[in-house]
Parts: structure tokens; C-alpha cells; sequence
């Protein structure tokens, strides 16, 4: 009898195996984890971010947009850096930047100047649309 169970469930498993997966078990398969990137030049986390598998969420580039002509805007649109979503030319001249992941949402803020811009803060929030 034992012999006859593992033969019908021998079958089963090995489809199970191989099984595709769909639905909420595919989506969280493909959730990136969120480097530490807290303290990182901008480029420098922007690259860990898209090797843990985060893709910017390219935004629309529209001349004279006053959220990415100043401060910084210019720097990082010059940069081919798409994902930026606005900068403020006052303070800590802070950009935030968007980046996606199954369904997530990564908001990226930076604050200083130029190259030296350092992420402050990179948090995951619901919505990112993939």
C-alpha cells in the first residue's frame, strides 16, 4: 500500500514542481527588496536600486515645468534621470524621485547640490502601476 501512495503522489509532486506561478504568489515573487541606499550619492543608489530590480517610473519631461527647473532639475534631467518627479531650488535643494516595483511604489528623497545630492530618505508606498 505504501508503495501504491508514493506512485499516485510521485505524479502530483513533480507537477507541483513545475507548476507556473500566477497571481498574488507571482507578484510577490517579483517584489524587489529595497537596498540600503540612506545616505548614498543619488547615482550611486539609483544603480543599487535597479540591480534589486526597481525600474524608474519614467515621468513626462515638459519645458518650462517650474518642479524640475530648479534647484537641481536641470542636473538630473541632464543625467538622462527621468524618474525625477520635482526639486526645490531653496533649502536643501530636495529632489524626489519615483521608482516601481510589482505593483509598489518607491519615493526617493535627496537633499544637496549637484554630484553631492545624498539620499535622505527611500520609502515603499502602494500603487506603482507596472
Amino acid at each position: 500500500m505504501r508503495h501504491s501512495i508514493l506512485f499516485l503522489l510521485t505524479p502530483l509532486l513533480a507537477a507541483a514542481a513545475v507548476a507556473p506561478v500566477t497571481g498574488a504568489a507571482a507578484a510577490e515573487a517579483r517584489r524587489a527588496a529595497l537596498p540600503a541606499v540612506t545616505g548614498l550619492r543619488y547615482g550611486e543608489a539609483r544603480t543599487r536600486l535597479i540591480r534589486a530590480g526597481w525600474r524608474p517610473a519614467e515621468q513626462p519631461v515638459v519645458p518650462g515645468n517650474p518642479d524640475l527647473a530648479s534647484g537641481n532639475g536641470p542636473y538630473f534631467l541632464a543625467r538622462g534621470y527621468r524618474e525625477l518627479v520635482a526639486c526645490a531650488g531653496t533649502g536643501l535643494a530636495p529632489c524626489r524621485f519615483a521608482f516601481r516595483n510589482a505593483g509598489r511604489m518607491l519615493v526617493v528623497v535627496t537633499a544637496g547640490e549637484g554630484a553631492e545630492a545624498r539620499v535622505r530618505s527611500a520609502r515603499i508606498e502602494p500603487g506603482g502601476r507596472d
